[in-house]
């Protein structure tokens, strides 16, 4: 995550917003729309909302599986 903090800082300064989906539900948003809470005190960044572990972790899964 540490190489990611400045990539969604470069969104929230461009008022992008970025939507990792699975399935058609929010996984990870990045950039102005993302309002973390919790997730900031993982992330250390406040451009950086993890919308569901579970479907973070599956996401991250799938995406594995394709590259093999």
């Amino acid at each position: 995550m540490s190489n990611s903090n400045g990539n969604p800082h470069i969104l929230t300064n461009n008022g992008l917003t970025l939507s990792f989906l699975r399935k058609g539900k929010e996984a990870i948003t990045l950039g102005k729309g993302a309002h973390p809470t919790l997730s900031k005190l993982i992330t250390r960044s406040g451009d950086i909302q993890i919308d569901s572990v579970r479907k973070s972790i599956k996401l991250s899964r799938d995406l594995k599986n394709k590259e093999e």
